[in-house]
């Protein structure tokens, strides 16, 4: 190990070690109720139900929303909150309440100081087309949350299931070419005041978009990281630091790629909130983590400039807005290697914008959604592969890639508090650029979008929402799809499918 690279391993370390000590300096401090801070996982279906609920803004005028995932302490509060606000939001407030009614297994007579829950969730899930073969995949989660009191929480979900390498994020090799087994959250969570601290295994999502982000989004596997936040009144710093998969040019050299974020957000009303990130990733030879990206209050793009290096950087600009009684709208901005002359070559940009809204037909029971997302080519990818925005060899950012748009509708109709019907539909198109695609120059101008052979894509489906809570999660969609010029070469795919997925959760709490 060189001496820099040593200096700044030992850097990483004393950073670590003052949040710790931040951390371990309010264990006194603890008051006699046991709140857990553990995550709800991404793919979790309370996010659906919360989603509902967040038509309106939440009644907290300090609570921002555009970073996920939350907490259980964060979404619990999210709900309790959200009284008095139509039929339709009492219901699903009542699910996600459900899933915070303990049932314990155990519990001392004298007042507990520590809580482990455990949750088994197995599930299964089925996709039929015309032009494809059956798909068939089951699985089981596990997770596990130990917290001690109201300000320390340990928090594992490991899955094990078959077909899992189908996924985008997944991290696991697979068993004898059958099954896949990984752990996609291990995490040490710790909450005082305004502070909040992890240490582990996690996905980072930041952006207000619906079913996507343009800068860090569930695409790819989970990360490794430090991760920091304070928040006070409306305002809210985060960080994160991580290192990604190594990247091998050669036999004999290989580059350590890290990655970093940092993000201040705003709740400038009680109906606005806006948000400015910044992200690095860049690749060293030996070297070790750069410190000047290890300072959450610097700004990448000037220190990258003035240290001579080419690294990726991005910036992102969100807001949400809530303009009428159950409408939310959002955007996101993210650009990739601000140019600051605006001369030299073109600016290279995605946005995503959309709104939500229910109550138009007279009833909060009915409520339509639009999304649409722009990602310009060249996005993403770098004059230097190592520096390609991927972690694991898939993408950060977007799952739509770039030179790419894709635009979204659907209605949603709550029959009552377990059954929701839907109907939507999606258009995307995509060009021939490619991340990997090498960036010798500057980002030529006024070139065609998206470029060359185009494939299109479209979806229409039908579905049907089934949530019995904390129990049961069954989707049930079916529809038709058709793709003209797949994978930007000439020729057509067109089918029906059908499309079903159970999900059981047994959930239970124990209190020493």
């Amino acid at each position: 190990m060189s001496v820099r690279e040593k200096e700044s391993h030992n850097a990483m370390i004393l950073l670590a070690a003052c949040l710790a000590m931040i951390a371990l300096s309010g264990v006194q401090a603890f008051g006699s109720e046991i709140t857990d801070i553990s995550t709800v996982p991404t793919d979790s279906w309370l996010y659906n139900e919360l989603d509902w609920l967040l038509l309106n803004p939440p009644a907290d005028k300090y609570m921002q929303l555009s970073t996920r995932p939350y907490s259980r302490d964060e979404l619990r509060l999210i709900a309790e909150d959200s009284e008095k606000r139509g039929r339709v939001a009492e219901w699903k407030r009542a699910q996600i309440l459900a899933d915070f009614d303990k049932i314990v297994w155990y519990a001392p007579k004298q007042i507990p100081e520590l809580q482990f829950r455990f949750r088994t969730s197995p599930f299964s899930m089925m996709h039929f087309a015309d032009t494809l073969e059956p798909l068939y995949r089951v699985g089981v989660k596990q997770e596990f949350a130990l917290s001690y009191k109201n300000n320390l929480t340990f928090y594992v979900r490991g899955r094990l299931e078959n077909k899992g390498e189908l996924d985008s994020f997944n991290r696991a090799r697979k068993w004898e070419d059958k099954l896949t087994g990984y752990f996609d959250y291990a995490l040490i969570s710790f909450k005082k005041s305004g502070f909040f601290i992890q240490y582990g295994r996690s996905y980072r999502i930041w952006g207000p978009g619906d079913t996507d982000r343009l800068l860090l989004s569930g695409n790819s596997p989970s990360f490794d990281q430090l991760y920091a936040r304070f928040a006070y009144r409306r305002f809210m710093i985060q960080t994160f630091l991580t290192r990604l998969n190594d990247f091998h040019p050669a036999e004999d050299t290989t580059y350590q790629r890290y990655f970093a974020a940092h993000r201040i957000s705003l709740r400038l009303r009680s109906n606005l909130e806006i948000g400015i990130s910044e992200t690095a990733l860049y690749g060293r030879q030996g070297s070790g983590p750069e410190m000047y990206y290890m300072n959450p209050i610097l700004p990448y793009y000037w220190e990258q400039y003035n240290s001579g290096q080419d690294d990726n950087i991005y910036i992102g600009l969100d807001f949400v807005w809530w303009p009428f009684k159950g409408t939310r709208t959002y955007g996101e901005l993210m650009i990739d290697d601000f140019q600051i002359d605006f001369v030299s070559e073109a600016q290279q940009v995605g946005y995503d914008v959309g709104v939500s809204s229910n109550g138009f037909a007279g009833t909060d029971r009915l409520r339509f959604d639009f999304q649409y997302t722009h990602v310009m080519n060249y996005i993403y990818g770098q004059i230097y592969p190592r520096n390609i925005y991927t972690n694991r060899g898939v993408i950060i950012g977007s799952s739509l890639g770039p030179d790419a748009d894709r635009t979204r509708l659907k209605a949603q109709y709550a029959v009552s508090r377990y059954f929701t019907l839907n109907a939507g539909g999606m258009f995307a198109r995509r060009g021939e650029g490619r991340i990997t695609d090498p960036q010798l120059g500057g980002v030529p101008k006024g070139e065609k979008f998206p470029s060359g052979t185009v494939q299109e894509t479209l979806k229409l489906n039908l579905g049907l929402s089934v949530i019995f809570a904390p129990l049961l999660d069954i989707r049930l969609d079916a529809g038709y799809f058709k793709v003209n010029n797949p994978d930007n070469l000439t020729g057509r795919i067109e089918s029906p499918f059908l499309d079903l997925s159970i999900h059981y959760d047994f959930q239970r709490w124990f209190l020493f």
